[in-house]
């Protein structure tokens, strides 16, 4: 099933808007439960808080939904902390964010250095 997946993905990889960029890779993230709330159990409002929940999940806490790929990015909470920026630096769309909102879904991120040499990421929705 994965490999569907992948297949998918790397027609959507193909289909992001040419830009100045160096890709540093990618990851596929499924956004469940867990990540919807912070360690104090308050519920988040932007999806880039959503998305460093999910990260911490993944790497510090051992939470992972079937589909989390372990990322070589944010790995440390400095870097996580760096995911709201790098958002706002890349590409995602309103329906993508109220998705991630809401929960129980999958996506795929793409993270990469823009023209100015500064990373960011883009985030899409695969269902």
């Amino acid at each position: 099933m994965w490999r569907m997946v992948m297949a998918g993905v790397a027609g959507l990889v193909i289909g992001f808007p040419a830009q100045a960029s160096e890709m540093d890779g990618s990851y596929l993230a499924v956004i469940g439960p867990s990540d919807l709330t912070n360690s104090r159990g308050e519920r988040l409002r932007r999806p880039a808080q959503v998305l460093r929940q999910d990260r911490a999940n993944v790497h510090r806490f051992g939470i992972r939904q079937e589909g989390d790929d372990i990322d070589p990015f944010f790995d440390r909470p400095e870097k996580r902390n760096e995911i709201d920026a790098m958002l706002g630096r890349g590409q995602i769309t309103p329906e993508v964010g109220r998705a991630i909102l809401a929960g129980d879904v999958s996506i795929f991120v793409r993270v990469y250095h823009n023209g100015e040499g500064t990373p960011a990421m883009d985030v899409i929705l695969l269902r």
